[in-house]
């Protein structure tokens, strides 16, 4: 027997957040209390937790929308849009960015964890602006669908160098120190921890390497990133806030 709570308008946002319920069941709720029933699970998700929260309808914007332009990538396809300056973020080059060129170099790729990390961040905002949704809307997704990737995100931490030194993510077991080893080095302020890690997919291998994480470490907030690259891109390609 479920101890699902049943979605009345006594539950509180917050109990009916944390609880998993069918879009049958959302829609039929917004029809019994003069909601609107229109959009995806995501949206009606927000748009009875907004009710359950104040009472209140909460109004249904406009969104406009514009079908991207699907055409072949070339070479012509590099344009200065693509070239820019990043701001008060070390771990972020700037000569990555700025001397981006149509031919692939070695200093092409990614090579950092926190650059990477920077990449898919990037790749959600710019999906969404393609599909039409707004900031609001990326991060009402990210909160309601993406659970797993917030538990992972709240437990990821970098140095200084951008690599990542401890985090709980199953997908990247071996990757920085151990559980027992950070909580010895977390509130370090300043200073350097090394690592000894063996290689072993590599020719001629395996080998070991002596890896360095640089103090102090910090993680990232997902949601903050979102709200400060949209506000770049909707700048930089002069779309305004919906695309």
């Amino acid at each position: 027997m479920s101890d699902r709570p049943e979605l009345t308008t006594e539950l509180k946002r917050k109990e009916f957040l944390e609880c998993y319920f069918l879009k049958e069941e959302l829609v039929c709720f917004c029809r019994e209390n003069g909601l609107p029933t229109s959009g995806g699970k995501a949206e009606l998700t927000e748009r009875i937790a907004y009710y359950l929260d104040t009472g209140k309808i909460k109004a249904i914007k406009t969104v406009r929308t514009q079908k991207p332009k699907i055409t072949a990538i070339t070479r012509d396809s590099m344009n200065d849009p693509f070239l820019f300056d990043v701001d008060d973020e070390k771990r972020l080059s700037d000569n990555k960015f700025t001397s981006l060129t149509c031919n692939w170099t070695p200093s092409v790729p990614l090579y950092s964890d926190y650059e990477r990390r920077e990449a898919l961040v990037e790749i959600d905002v710019l999906t969404a602006m393609a599909l039409g949704l707004s900031l609001e809307q990326l991060i009402t997704m990210y909160r309601i669908q993406f659970s797993v990737l917030q538990s992972y995100e709240e437990d990821t931490w970098y140095d200084q160098n951008g690599r990542i030194v401890f985090t709980v993510n199953r997908s990247l077991i071996g990757v920085g120190v151990s559980r027992k080893e950070w909580e010895v080095i977390k509130n370090m302020s300043e200073g350097t921890v090394t690592q000894t890690i063996t290689y072993d997919t590599v020719p001629n291998g395996p080998v070991e390497r002596i890896i360095e994480y640089v103090a102090p470490f910090n993680r990232c907030n997902r949601e903050k990133d979102y709200e400060e690259v949209w506000v770049n891109f909707a700048k930089r390609f002069a779309g305004g806030d919906n695309y």
